[in-house]
């Protein structure tokens, strides 16, 4: 396997991505609906993981993922969710006709 690109030895300079206009408009549909899933998996995952007697804050919820993701951006980094699909579990049996995992409606919840 070849070498596409040395590896950088330092740590990636922290600075605004390049946005234009055009992108801007063509992604803010499918970053909202992004959002929406994120938050909600966020969420959920947030009570499932609460303390007995532990209050959760659904708006520092988001307020939170926001910080991260913005931060993340800043260092060109991936965005920050608790989706399932993010591999931090095995996968459930499927069947080889099955659908692919993701973080709407993959069934991999609970």
């Amino acid at each position: 396997m070849g070498v596409i690109e040395p590896v950088p030895a330092r740590l990636p300079t922290v600075q605004l991505p390049a946005l234009y206009p055009q992108s801007l408009r063509e992604l803010l549909l499918p970053a909202f609906t992004v959002l929406i899933v994120g938050f909600s998996y966020d969420v959920v995952t947030a009570y499932i993981f609460a303390r007995r007697g532990e209050e959760i804050v659904a708006n520092r919820e988001l307020l939170a993922l926001g910080v991260a993701n913005a931060a993340s951006a800043l260092v060109h980094g991936f965005p920050v969710t608790s989706c399932p699909a993010s591999g931090t579990r095995p996968a459930p049996p499927r069947s080889p006709t099955s659908a692919p995992r993701t973080c709407a409606g993959d069934g991999a919840a609970g």
